[in-house]
């Protein structure tokens, strides 16, 4: 199995970087917040 061998290349994707605003931060963390709280909400009735 050694010259026959195919040598395989790990792809790991595409990672996109988003480049928000102070404000933007502030609104995805109220609604990432939102989220956490419905989620315990649903899991805890």
């Amino acid at each position: 199995m050694g010259a026959d061998r195919v040598q395989e290349k790990w792809q790991f994707g595409h990672r996109a970087r988003l480049a928000l605003t102070p404000a933007q931060i502030r609104l995805m963390d109220d609604q990432a917040h939102a989220a956490r709280t419905m989620w315990n909400c649903l899991h805890e009735w």
